[in-house]
């Protein structure tokens, strides 16, 4: 669903919604405005075998963030 969605957005806005230079460039653009994942909000998340303890920690109203960056259109 995540997909399906951010190209949906993508057609409609001819941009992509998270642009990166490179795959950490977009993943980190994502948890900026998301929040990076946590156990407590998804469970199995640092067991993941690209998840970095070393990543930021960003904790935000991710919902409120995602409506704000859409609605600018």
């Amino acid at each position: 669903m995540w997909s399906v969605g951010c190209i949906l957005y993508e057609l409609a806005h001819r941009k992509p919604l998270f642009y990166g230079e490179s795959e950490i460039g977009q993943i980190f653009k994502i948890f900026k405005c998301l929040g990076t994942p946590s156990e407590k909000l998804w469970q199995g998340s640092t067991e993941l075998p690209e998840m970095k303890m070393t990543f930021p920690k960003w904790s935000v109203n991710g919902n409120e963030n995602l409506v704000k960056l859409c609605s600018n259109f």
